[in-house]
């Protein structure tokens, strides 16, 4: 059996073993910011965003400015409990999952409540910097567009140069996002100093960038398509029920309409979330399982010398 094979069937396997405590533990962070954030939450924040951009400021502040000065501490202190709740849970998956995969003792973890505190705070800043080394060349883009938009140039050249522009930002991006994706679930199942982890990440991916992607293609296109088609679904019904709707009319309430679609897709993006996210980790853990086990037949293991009777 090829190690494609094989990763794809450890891959199932992994998914499907833990799958009803796996989905549950991912089901909590979905849960929370349902009960949290309903729909009249939904509604306001929709309201105050469209009176921001289409009613100036007395103060001559931007519509940003307007929206960053209505944040509530209460609400900061909620989403930082939101985080710091989902990225526990998801540490618990990780770990969960290594222990069911890692038979052979390729990285040993510490259990205990002090060894899952330091992993899941080793999590945080490790995916932090996950984050920010892989959208840093989404950095000059914005700029880059806002050039061409100031071009004496057709709207449809303009709407090519701009795709153009996010299609050349993306490649670097993909290719970090690949080569550094052992950086989180490391420091899930080791902790230790984010930088040592991220050089580690970089030895273990090298010269297996390809493979890897495939691993993580196949559940990462399948949450992509889930989330792009169930909104899609949800507007098209809540389009046919309102009976269409008239950008130009009062008689439909487009915030209300637009509200009605987001909770209607939160609800149903749940389960969702519950099922995908754990295959996600699980084809994750395996590429990180097969690059340790690739490092391990190249680094040559040192045999004491032999010893002759005398």
């Amino acid at each position: 059996m090829s190690p494609l094979q094989q990763g794809m069937l450890d891959l199932t396997r992994l998914w499907l073993r833990g799958l009803r405590v796996d989905a549950s533990l991912a089901a909590i962070p979905g849960l929370l910011a349902l009960l949290w954030w309903r729909h009249a939450e939904v509604s306001s924040m929709l309201q105050q965003i469209a009176d921001a951009f289409q009613t100036g400021d007395p103060q001559g502040r931007s519509a940003l400015g307007v929206l960053a000065a209505r944040i509530d501490a209460g609400d900061v202190g909620i989403g930082l409990s939101w985080l710091l709740i989902a990225l526990g849970c998801h540490t618990v998956i990780i770990r969960r999952q290594w222990r069911l995969l890692d038979v052979d003792g390729l990285l040993v973890t510490h259990a205990g409540p002090r060894a899952t505190i330091r992993a899941i705070t080793s999590s945080c800043i490790a995916s932090v910097l996950y984050l920010s080394v892989c959208l840093a060349s989404f950095a000059p883009t914005p700029w880059l567009i806002s050039a061409v938009a100031r071009l004496q140039i057709p709207l449809l050249m303009q709407g090519f140069a701009a795709l153009l522009l996010l299609s050349i930002a993306a490649i670097p991006a993909v290719w970090l996002s690949i080569r550094l994706l052992p950086l989180p679930y490391l420091a899930a199942l080791r902790g230790g100093s984010p930088l040592d982890l991220l050089r580690w990440s970089w030895r273990l991916m090298r010269g297996r960038w390809w493979i890897s992607s495939l691993y993580t293609a196949i559940p990462g296109t399948l949450y992509t398509s889930v989330l792009l088609l169930v909104p899609f679904v949800v507007l098209i019904l809540n389009f046919w029920w309102l009976g269409g709707l008239s950008l130009d009319g009062a008689e439909v309430d487009h915030l209300h309409w637009l509200s009605t679609t987001i909770s209607a897709s939160r609800w149903l993006l749940w389960p969702m979330d519950a099922l995908l996210l754990p295959m996600i980790h699980a084809s994750c853990l395996v590429t990180l399982q097969q690059a340790l086990q690739h490092r391990a037949l190249k680094t040559p293991r040192l045999r004491p010398p032999p010893t002759f009777p005398t």
